[in-house]
């Protein structure tokens, strides 16, 4: 059964600016990005899962994201926080209710917007990892005007996560 989940990407600058923190610090090979819904199983139609997104982003107008310094979950992630804006927080809520009306049952975790630096870090790599990251001060921002739908790519020897569509905000 396939795995999706649903993202934002970042614009090639500030992509290669991280990308280049997520390789010293050798992050999982996922396209750097800002999740929206964390992934989950589909073994409906991909008809379906697109409309169910395209409602969620057709009223939806472009709009900024922000980068807000580094934070931490506890001492195994180390991630660029993001402020969690209305229209971020509103595509959230939206997309988890059109999801799960097609019964695709979702985590109920609060929904904290980050783009992650390091993860699975044991506590002497956390140490590390934050001394390298004493002078990083991340202060960025982009204008979203798409959303990107992941699939767990498991051909290969390793599984991994690509762009499989993105999908323009206003679409309508």
């Amino acid at each position: 059964m396939p795995k999706y989940f649903f993202g934002i990407t970042l614009p090639a600058t500030i992509d290669a600016e991280v990308e280049s923190w997520r390789r010293r610090f050798r992050a999982p090979k996922t396209p750097a990005h800002i999740t929206l819904i964390p992934p989950f199983l589909w073994e409906g139609s991909e008809t379906m899962l697109i409309n169910a997104a395209l409602k969620s982003i057709n009223n939806k107008l472009p709009f900024s994201v922000t980068a807000e310094e580094l934070g931490s979950f506890g001492k195994g992630v180390i991630f660029i926080d993001i402020h969690p804006s209305n229209e971020l927080v509103s595509i959230n809520k939206e997309l988890a209710g059109n999801l799960s009306e097609l019964g695709i049952q979702l985590d109920k975790k609060r929904y904290y917007p980050h783009i992650t630096l390091a993860t699975r870090l044991k506590p002497g790599q956390f140490i590390n990892y934050q001394r390298e990251l004493a002078d990083y001060s991340p202060k960025f921002s982009f204008e979203c005007d798409h959303i990107t739908v992941f699939i767990l790519d498991e051909s290969g020897k390793f599984n991994r996560w690509i762009k499989w569509t993105e999908l323009n905000l206003g679409s309508n």
